[in-house]
C-alpha cells in the first residue's frame, strides 16, 4: 500500500539495501573500496523531505493571504 522504504548501509566494501517496512526487497553490491561503498550508502540513505522542509532549505516560506469575507 505504501511502497518500499529502502535503507542503505555499507560494510567491508559491500553496499546493502533492504526495505524498512519488512518486504523481501533488497540486495547487495560489492565496490572496489570500503570508502566508496560508505559514500554511496550515505548519499542514498536519507529520509524523504516534506515540501515545507525543502522550502526552508531554499530560504523560502509559505504565506497565505487572509481572505476578506464577501461583502453583503
Amino acid at each position: 500500500m505504501f511502497g518500499c522504504r529502502f535503507r542503505f548501509a555499507a560494510e567491508d566494501g559491500v553496499l546493502e539495501w533492504w526495505c524498512q517496512r519488512g518486504c523481501p526487497s533488497g540486495g547487495k553490491k560489492a565496490y572496489a573500496s570500503e570508502e566508496e561503498a560508505m559514500r554511496i550508502a550515505s548519499v542514498l540513505d536519507r529520509e524523504p523531505r516534506s515540501p515545507a522542509n525543502i522550502l526552508a532549505l531554499l530560504g523560502g516560506t509559505m504565506h497565505r493571504e487572509k481572505r476578506q469575507p464577501p461583502e453583503s
